[in-house]
């Protein structure tokens, strides 16, 4: 089944997506079973693809549960919040029309003041202009008054307060005439002074009347958005039943599909474990026989080695004899008086040999054996004379003369050996290069065919109802610290499961008052820890099978391992995947 099936299948719509998955796993499951003669490393391939591509689909399906699971678990909650939320915005917004209706009434008044000095300045700018026109007619006839006093013509400035009335009563005019004229100037700069004043009066109630139209913009909008919070509360509040049925609906069909899911995933691990193991023990059977092969070689060489140089050992014994025995005529020269006597019988035994020598090689049948036991005593004889005239006794003679031809014959063997060994070396050598290729591809094909790339396939813990979620808000109010697990509602001494396949990293015991969890490493860079536990069942080092049971869970306050941060008996279990928390309830199947 060619894996560009997947890539066929995933194309056709992206809400198929676990359903072509499962598909395609069906069509390479039913290929690698098809039979051992047909296994090959590429249905080993395709299969493993097809696992991870389920396990990625099947975790994104986990994944949506887990969300759904907690969506549901605080429908109700959200629900009364947002009824508390409608209470709030219509205090608010109360509140806030209070607020508006307020500004708007200084608003008003303001804008009335407003008014109020546009009629001020209107009555003053007359006023000032009226001021003028009198003033400077009261000058023009103030003025004339005085050309007339001073001397107009026909008349005397002595004789004008006579005749006019009075000198006091003149004075008195002219005092008079000068208070006015003071006094209109006067209230016509104060006219001018009530302008400027009311001018800067307008300014700022401006100033204010803008401040309070932007205030009460800003408490509009704010009004209009609280508005519209207030209706999507509503909303939600009408339509939560609805939400919720929904939201049970789509869990019920996330949850069948997450099972289906998962039992695919079961079923894919097996046949996978079994295409792959199949594949291996074959690659493994032929090198294991290639290696026997070659241990034996090794084994044989080794001992035809041992015994070339055990007799390589022993030629070198004669050469040693050899050379003890030279060293031996020489202490003995001319120690035997009768030496020459032994010498002719030496030469008598020579001639009887040479002539039995003779007899046998006249006859028509040679007894070739003895004719060559003759020459080689013949030349033994020949070479102990030669010693004895030099002064060497008989035996020692004859022995240095013996020892000397085995001595030679040695020599001669031992290079034969030396090639032989030299030659069996490098056999040797190279059947070890052999054989450690041999086991290296062993090791090879032992990783190769490793599964620990693979996610593995995680199953619940325990079963019961979780009563504390992952990163849950009301667990950092009551201990002050984040949960980066979840929290699992069971019997005091419920037995607690390996969640997946793994090696125990940890186990510590809290005692009466402590912590107590159990810490195990999986492949593929994930770990889990088991918390509150009451009993330990397994111990650092150990490995475990999914399913196993660990431990016995805890969790009620006061006992053995509970720990100080509990308030009822639970598993607390956390999931870890390179060393970084995950929802647990993203994983689990």
């Amino acid at each position: 089944m060619p894996f560009f099936c997947y890539t066929i299948l995933m194309s056709l719509n992206p809400k198929t997506h676990i359903v072509s998955v499962l598909v395609l796993v069906s069509l390479v499951t039913a290929a690698g079973m098809v039979g051992a003669a047909e296994v090959s490393e590429q249905i080993l391939s395709e299969t493993k693809a097809g696992y991870e591509e389920l396990w990625h689909a099947a975790a994104a399906v986990t994944e949506k549960r887990a969300t759904l699971e907690a969506e549901l678990a605080t429908f109700d909650d959200r629900v009364k919040d947002a009824r508390l939320t409608i209470e709030q915005i219509a205090t608010l917004r109360g509140e806030l029309r209070i607020e508006i209706a307020d500004s708007r009434d200084k608003l008003k008044a303001i804008q009335s003041e407003l008014r109020a000095l546009d009629h001020a300045d209107t009555y003053y700018a007359s006023l000032s202009v009226r001021l003028r026109s009198t003033l400077a007619d009261f000058a023009r006839f103030i003025a004339e008054r005085e050309i007339v006093a001073d001397g107009g013509p026909g008349s005397s400035s002595v004789l004008e307060p006579l005749l006019n009335g009075s000198l006091g009563q003149s004075v008195d005019d002219a005092l008079a005439r000068d208070a006015v004229m003071r006094a209109r100037v006067i209230l016509l700069s104060q006219a001018g002074v009530i302008t400027q004043e009311s001018e800067h009066i307008r300014q700022s109630l401006s100033a204010k009347a803008q401040e309070y139209a932007v205030h009460m913009a800003s408490l509009e909008e704010e009004q209009k958005k609280l508005g519209k919070d207030e209706l999507k509360a509503a909303a939600f509040v009408d339509q939560s039943w609805r939400q919720k049925t929904l939201t049970q609906s789509e869990l019920s069909a996330i949850a069948i599909e997450a099972k289906e899911a998962s039992d695919r995933i079961a079923a894919m691990q097996e046949d996978l474990l079994k295409i792959n193991d199949e594949l291996k023990q074959k690659k493994i059977a032929s090198l294991s026989e290639q290696k026997t092969q070659l241990t034996q070689d090794l084994e044989s060489l080794n001992a035809e080695i041992e015994v070339l140089e055990r007799r390589d050992s022993a030629k070198r014994l004669l050469e040693e004899d050899a050379l003890k025995a030279q060293e031996q005529t020489i202490v003995l020269k001319n120690t035997d008086r009768k030496i020459y006597q032994k010498i002719e019988l030496q030469e008598l035994k020579r001639k009887n040999l040479r002539e039995e020598r003779d007899k046998l090689s006249a006859v028509e049948i040679i007894d070739s054996v003895r004719v060559n036991e003759i020459d080689r005593e013949v030349a033994v004889i020949d070479a102990t004379i030669a010693l004895m005239r030099t002064g060497v006794p008989e035996d020692a003679a004859r022995s240095a003369v013996i020892k000397k031809n085995l001595a030679t014959d040695a020599t001669a063997e031992r290079r034969t050996i030396k090639e032989s060994i030299d030659e069996l070396s490098q056999k040797l050598s190279e059947v070890e290069r052999s054989h450690s290729t041999v086991v290296a591809a062993i090791d090879s094909v032992e990783k190769e065919f490793s599964l620990e790339s693979l996610p593995p396939i995680f199953i619940w813990p325990v079963k019961g109802i979780i009563t504390a979620d992952f990163h849950d808000a009301d667990y950092v109010h009551v201990f002050g610290v984040a949960h980066q697990a979840i929290d699992i509602a069971v019997v005091q001494g419920t037995p607690v499961k390996a969640i997946t396949d793994g090696i125990v990293q940890a186990t510590r015991d809290g005692g009466a008052l402590g912590y107590s969890y159990v810490l195990i490493g999986h492949r593929n860079g994930y770990a889990s820890v088991y918390g509150h536990v009451s009993k330990f069942l397994v111990s650092p080092g150990d490995y475990v099978k999914a399913g196993q049971v660990i431990a016995l869970s805890g969790g009620t306050p006061g006992t053995h391992g509970a720990g100080r941060m509990t308030t009822g008996a639970h598993l607390h279990l956390e999931v870890l995947h390179d060393g970084v928390h995950v929802d647990p309830r993203t994983v689990l199947r």
